[in-house]
């Protein structure tokens, strides 16, 4: 009987030192675009000493699996993008998170509030629409409106919506709704732009006490169950069931899909910076079969690079 010959595992060899180096250039470069030091990254992630990043960073080591997902819980992505992604070419994460501070101010110009005159005639959206306004003010200004105030502003909407028929209702509505979502599943974004807006830190430095992870230290408890959050996501696509089926509307449901994906706002398992590109993609696709809600935001992005 021949011996046994064991063939080189060239192939899997080369994958592992591919993935290897790539996991500390992506580490390298998620770095930098934070503006963070090793030091920073180690001491939040639990390590003793910087050394440790740096061996990760040229390839000298591989971090162990639960080393590899804090890290990964650190910049808030998955570990899968972590390790096969390509975050080499991201610049400086200031002007992102300088974009993300002036949103309150920017909603109106992706996401429209609708008061057309017919709409303007019923009693019930005239009245959700004067707390809508005040709510709007309250993003710019403060204080927020009081639970009671929204949840008087969503009443009158449906009940415009179920029995006046107003389509700008159901908009209004799918807008309050987004909103509500997607601040419920991005509390430390809603800590970032108040700490920004209140003059209290820098851009860097609200990065840092905000987006970043300290995986030593338990997060604050989120606003909603997983539970909420998932009923919330099943209204917001309800509302946009609603517009797809009326052809005048059909191009604002499309156009809040994409929107979705931009803000966060859909439970797929994806970090914020994947699900954003994947919005943009759409966008670029609505408009190019004429959705000029789409087209408005493009021009926005453009504006603001």
């Amino acid at each position: 009987t021949p011996p046994v010959r064991y063939l080189p595992c060239v192939v899997p060899c080369k994958l592992y030192f591919m993935i290897k180096y790539n996991i500390g250039n992506n580490i390298y470069f998620l770095r930098k675009y934070y503006n963070e030091t090793q030091a920073d990254l180690a001491f939040s992630i639990g390590l003793d000493s910087p050394n440790t990043i740096t061996n990760y960073e040229l390839g000298d080591r591989f971090p162990k699996p639960e080393i590899l997902e804090k890290i990964a819980l650190h910049f808030r992505i998955s570990t899968d993008e972590l390790l096969y992604s390509d975050y080499s070419g991201m610049g400086s994460g200031a002007s992102a998170f300088q974009r993300l501070a002036e949103l309150p101010n920017a909603t109106l110009e992706f996401m429209p509030v609708f008061s057309s005159e017919k709409a303007m005639q019923n009693a019930d959206f005239q009245k959700g629409y004067a707390i809508h306004q005040r709510f709007i003010q309250s993003m710019e200004t403060g204080p927020g409106l009081t639970e009671k105030d929204l949840n008087e502003c969503i009443h009158a909407y449906t009940h415009a919506a179920e029995e006046g028929n107003v389509m700008d209702a159901i908009a209004n509505l799918l807008w309050l709704t987004v909103i509500i979502e997607t601040a419920s599943g991005n509390q430390w974004g809603l800590h970032f732009i108040d700490a920004f807006k209140n003059n209290r830190a820098d851009i860097c430095s609200a990065i840092r006490e905000h987006f970043l992870r300290d995986t030593e230290v338990e997060e604050d408890a989120p606003l909603f169950t997983k539970d909420d959050q998932h009923k919330l996501e099943e209204n917001v696509f309800e509302l946009i069931r609603v517009l797809k089926a009326t052809p005048d509307w059909a191009d604002l449901a499309d156009y809040y899909i994409a929107l979705l994906y931009i803000l966060n706002g859909i439970s797929n398992g994806l970090s914020a910076d994947l699900n954003l590109t994947i919005g943009r993609e759409l966008l670029v696709v609505l408009h190019r079969t004429g959705n000029h809600y789409a087209r408005h935001l493009l021009l926005y992005f453009e504006d603001k690079a």
